[in-house]
């Protein structure tokens, strides 16, 4: 069992919202992390929020929607590919689900916020076969489109797109009868809205959530670790596809999350990932709410 799986949740009105580790890399800083700030820069910023310097560690948070009578799993982690590479690393969703009570045959609806390796590899298990053959694939119609018909075609792709592209014709290659499209403004479930977030990826997808009086904005990959990217939103992560789209979006969006208050869920926040967007002197604060993390011994 990996040390890395746990799980938390919190109510969202009637809908309960359970925080899935996948887990979690640490990497050396390099200078192309951010393309247009210095390693110092970097590293101040680290410094600044109490982290170790020259290096990066980026944590990988699933989160399943408990309706009651609909389990919704919004992203799937690294999956097998991911604890091939480092057994001990990220792609340990599996054991978190399993220490939440939560079978892979029970989830119904699988939703895929972009379609980049940390989020699309654990659709298959270690055998290529789905992870979840009962579920409904929702994939944004946008990024579908894209991955699945024009980035193949791509003369002189660069070798994060063409292995990006490889991976996602290998992932969706037994799925198709599985996977249906969804566009921005779409009803995924009663209660939750997806919401086109453009710029790390051609069509990432955020999500609200929201049930009675309460609601809570899932980021996905709007914006990274909240060390670097959400105290400086002008930084662009080499990750982004379109960085100054990626740039617009997330200073957008966190101006709306510090404006209204509205709880945020980092799918790369540290985990639990929980809490609130603060406006600062010239970028934002995440300011984390503490939950109950649970593990199969109760800690």
């Amino acid at each position: 069992m990996s040390s890395a799986a746990r799980f938390a949740s919190y109510f969202v009105g009637s809908i309960r919202v359970v925080i899935l580790a996948d887990g979690a890399r640490t990497f050396p800083l390099t200078d192309d992390f951010v393309i247009n700030a210095t390693k110092d820069e970097i590293n101040a910023a680290l410094s600044d929020a109490g982290l170790p310097v020259n290096q990066i560690t980026t944590t990988y948070t699933p989160i399943l929607l408990d309706c009651g009578n609909r389990k919704v799993l919004i992203d799937t982690g690294n999956g097998a590919a991911g604890l091939a590479v480092d057994p001990a690393g990220p792609g340990c969703l599996s054991e978190s689900l399993r220490q939440a009570g939560i079978k892979a045959a029970e989830i119904d609806t699988v939703v895929i916020s972009h379609c980049h390796p940390d989020h699309v590899n654990g659709l298959i298990d270690e055998n290529g076969n789905s992870a979840y053959p009962n579920a409904a694939i929702l994939v944004p119609s946008v990024e579908w489109d894209f991955w699945m018909q024009m980035a193949p075609r791509i003369p002189a792709p660069s070798p994060r797109m063409m292995k990006l592209t490889q991976t996602n014709l290998k992932v969706f290659h037994s799925l198709k009868n599985q996977v249906q499209v969804y566009s921005d403004g779409d009803k995924i479930l009663d209660g939750v809205t997806a919401v086109m977030t453009p710029g790390h990826s051609i069509g990432h997808m955020s999500f609200i959530v929201k049930s009675g009086s309460e609601e809570v904005f899932l980021q996905s990959d709007l914006t990274n670790n909240p060390a670097i990217f959400l105290r400086n939103p002008g930084w662009h992560g080499r990750f982004d596809q379109y960085p100054m789209l990626a740039e617009s979006t997330r200073r957008e969006k966190l101006h709306w999350l510090a404006q209204t208050r509205i709880r945020v869920q980092g799918y790369h926040f540290p985990f639990p990932g929980c809490g609130y967007v603060e406006q600062t002197a010239d970028g934002y604060h995440f300011k984390p709410l503490t939950l109950g993390v649970k593990t199969a011994h109760g800690g």
